[in-house]
């Protein structure tokens, strides 16, 4: 799903953004540019919604939609531990809410 959109994202950009007449050519340099990157990115994001996912499973012995939600906000909150506690904070907090 990362990949896809992705590359369509980024295709359409390269050729909106491209000179006449280079259009094809400008999109598929701009997603060879920029999809490793946002493929990473949402790999990332889901190994480790999953992972904490499982783990919740796990410790809660249940199937239920408690996991999920402790799941994402977890996955906020890592992704963004880097950027301070407070960040880190309202990104588990955004992550849980659009959930």
């Amino acid at each position: 799903m990362g990949a896809m959109g992705g590359f369509a994202f980024h295709f359409l950009k390269g050729i909106y953004n491209s000179p006449s007449g280079a259009q094809l050519v400008g999109g598929t340099q701009v997603v060879h540019l920029n999809a490793p990157r946002v493929d990473g990115s949402f790999a990332v994001w889901g190994g480790l919604f999953f992972a904490f996912d499982c783990t919740m499973v796990y410790l809660h012995q249940k199937e239920d939609p408690w996991n999920s939600i402790v799941a994402s906000a977890a996955t906020g909150g890592f992704l963004s531990m880097l950027q301070g506690l407070g960040a880190s904070a309202c990104s588990a907090v955004f992550a849980t809410v659009a959930y």
